[in-house]
């Protein structure tokens, strides 16, 4: 990777996702389709990332049964560069979803234990190549003390919670000067402790999250877009590029990989969340986590037509 890139940092797992094609039934079986792909919130950022062109390394921990080989084969072979990833000996960590008929997450289960071994004396290994990185993405899968670890680098650091249940990580970063997270309507809830119903609550929980030390803050809202705000400047709505989803399974990765690639080109953080959302209307509607539409000419394309009213 060239000095000056974007790194990031942790899950990379097997994805098994069941998508019904009825109503899902309580304790019985409902037919539907069955897929296995390359996943985890960093490693689908990254891999995002890599389609858009933009040299980026994921640090992460792969097992080394045959999941695990094909999945760093696969990462590989997307344009990441994989020199930092840590080689587990067991099984290969997973995450298994089960879709309604909608494409919409009804329940997910993930078993991460590799994740636990990116500790911080682990991430300080590579402290030369954070230290040139132009931004750092780390999702919450990683250990507190290693997301604390990383706030050396607030001024560069994207947070990305993952989930409910992992978003209280964040915790430990409070006041730190994060540049910026991006969550979704469901995290931005539990971590300011608020109901998100309209617009308006999500630009009250941006301010929530700003006094919590994040100096930008994008807020993903499924079908009614997202918010971007910056601490003392703008706060602005972002229309979604998609009403309907065949698949939500890397809408919020791909999201957060538009965002970064926007901060990257120099686009301001409305252009780049607005970015995120073109990029996740191409995640949804396929079945794969990483969408093989995506191409940087086809994301600017489409954002420009946005700004054009076509």
């Amino acid at each position: 990777m060239t000095t000056g890139d974007v790194i990031v940092i942790g899950g990379a797992n097997i994805d098994i996702k069941a998508k019904a094609e009825g109503e899902l039934i309580a304790g019985t079986s409902t037919p539907g389709v069955v897929t296995f792909a390359p996943g985890g919130v960093a490693r689908n950022i990254a891999h995002n990332l890599a389609r858009l062109e933009i040299p980026v390394a994921l640090i992460s921990a792969i097992g080394t049964d045959a999941f695990g080989n094909d999945l760093l084969r696969q990462t590989e072979a997307a344009g990441v560069d994989c020199s930092m990833v840590l080689r587990t000996r067991g099984q290969m960590s997973s995450y298994v979803a089960i879709l309604d008929a909608r494409g919409e997450l009804a329940v997910a289960v993930n078993a991460m234990p590799a994740m636990d071994l990116l500790t911080p004396e682990v991430l300080a290994l590579h402290e030369k190549r954070l230290a040139a990185a132009r931004l750092i993405l780390a999702d919450c899968n990683l250990p507190q003390q290693s997301l604390a670890w990383l706030t050396r680098y607030a001024a560069k650091l994207v947070i990305e919670p993952v989930s409910v249940t992992k978003a209280e990580k964040t915790r430990a970063l409070h006041g730190a000067g994060i540049f910026a997270i991006t969550c979704n309507r469901q995290q931005a809830e539990h971590l300011c402790k608020a109901k998100i119903g309209t617009i308006g609550d999500a630009f009250d929980a941006a301010e929530k999250l700003h006094e919590q030390g994040f100096e930008r803050v994008v807020i993903t809202l499924g079908p009614d877009g997202a918010i971007a705000s910056q601490k003392d400047k703008d706060s602005a709505h972002v229309e979604p590029f998609a009403k309907l989803a065949r698949d939500v399974t890397g809408g919020g990765d791909a999201a957060a990989a538009g965002l970064i690639f926007g901060v990257i080109e120099g686009f301001d953080l409305l252009a780049a969340a607005s970015l995120g959302q073109a990029a996740a209307s191409l995640a949804v509607a396929d079945m794969n986590s990483v969408s093989p539409e995506l191409t940087r000419a086809r994301l600017l394309s489409r954002a420009s037509s946005r700004r054009n009213g076509r």
